[in-house]
């Protein structure tokens, strides 16, 4: 394991002093056997990670290959061994029962030649709290408070689930997961780091929604006020969570500053202020999910419409996705099997990975050049992968 993380070291240019290699080595939650590495001549040329994790899909939850820490050594590279690495770890999936893979990428273009396709868009936005102003007011008659570290996954994991399962793509935290996110809250609470802090709506003792951010000061330069807070982690539950935490923020006096690391496309804070060109939005790739295995992936998702579609998958890297599908869905649920007639549809894996999570639709994906088919195959399947809410995931890793 110190040999793998100095791999990464050296291939993200980061300090391998042997101290930092002895720390990563033993905050990490990644386990040898969920490693891959490719040798070169006895040297560790490239590797990666594969997490054992559960996502929420469309309401429901499926296993989920966590692929992480994924380097390659400059030495090493355009030689095929992350390529190779990527076809092995796709059949160690199938056989262990992830039927979806999903990543945070570093470089985009570097896995979505492997059928990665964007789960969703991250969007971003950086504003002065104290300048905003809504159009509509929106009463909030609960309270806020401040909540220790060290209770704060206990407290918020109720508030956390709830906004979660709407979410497709979000993660299903179990305990480890939570033991590893209290970990972080207390590490950033030594001296030599800005703390986490964690703020709660609560109305009638139930919480409704939660902040995680932490405050970076600037030095006193100048008289007006220059610090910022980096907000990490928001879930709201009601229209009176959501104003409460952003009228929350604007109370500090010495913030000119409010980030916000990553929002849901859906996320009311755009159409709510008077002028929203105040926040600063931005957007940028967020999260690649791969289609590992088909049947267990469409069948393992929940649908809130009936239909049944038939499509051509080709899948040179999961040859077992290869063919002509048809998919039924009712009562929520759906089935998968193999059709002998005409496909409607015809796409590729990334096509397929961007209409699964909810995140395009399938006449989206088609004025793209994505997806080949009539228009009323293309409705349907709008209407078979629709979402109730947009696609988000709120953990890095």
């Amino acid at each position: 394991m110190p040999e793998y993380f100095l791999s990464g070291r050296l291939g993200f240019g980061q300090s391998t002093a042997r101290t930092e290699v002895e720390r990563d080595v033993a905050d990490a939650f990644i386990r040898p056997e969920w490693t891959l590495c490719a040798f070169d001549d006895g040297v560790l040329a490239s590797k990666m990670a594969t997490l054992p994790l559960r996502v929420y899909w469309n309401t429901r939850v499926i296993p989920c290959g966590g692929v992480t820490a994924v380097t390659t050594l400059p030495s090493h590279r355009r030689r095929g061994h992350l390529r190779e690495l990527m076809a092995r770890s796709f059949c160690i999936m199938h056989d262990a029962g992830q039927p979806i893979a999903m990543l945070w990428a570093s470089m985009a273009a570097i896995y979505q030649r492997f059928g990665y396709g964007m789960a969703f868009a991250t969007h971003t936005c950086t504003f002065d709290a104290r300048q905003l102003s809504f159009v509509e007011e929106v009463v909030h008659p609960g309270n806020l408070s401040i909540i220790s570290n060290a209770e704060a996954a206990a407290v918020t994991s109720d508030a956390y689930e709830r906004f979660a399962v709407r979410r497709t793509t979000a993660l299903k935290r179990d305990d480890d997961w939570r033991a590893r996110l209290t970990r972080e809250l207390g590490r950033r609470g030594d001296a030599s780091l800005s703390p986490f802090l964690v703020v709660v709506y609560q109305e009638a003792g139930e919480v409704l929604g939660y902040l995680v951010y932490d405050i970076e000061h600037s030095p006193p330069r100048r008289l007006a006020p220059q610090d910022r807070i980096l907000a990490h982690e928001f879930v709201w539950l009601t229209p009176a969570a959501h104003r409460a935490l952003i009228g929350y923020l604007s109370s500090y006096d010495l913030v000119a500053t409010v980030w916000f690391r990553l929002l849901a496309a859906d996320d009311p804070l755009f159409h709510g202020v008077e002028d929203p060109r105040l926040l600063g939005l931005s957007l940028s790739d967020g999260a690649f999910l791969r289609i590992v295995d088909v049947r267990a992936a469409l069948e393992g998702r929940g649908y809130d419409r009936a239909g049944r579609l038939r499509f051509r998958l080709e899948d040179s890297l999961c040859p077992w996705n290869s063919g002509t599908w048809e998919v039924e869905a009712a009562g929520g649920k759906a089935r998968l099997r193999p059709a002998t007639s005409e496909p409607s549809l015809a796409l590729t894996p990334r096509a397929l990975a961007m209409l699964a999570t909810g995140y395009q639709r399938a006449t989206t994906l088609a004025q793209m050049g994505l997806i080949a088919g009539d228009t009323g195959a293309l409705e349907l399947a709008d209407r078979l992968f629709s979402t109730r809410c947009s696609p988000i995931c709120l953990d890095h890793f």
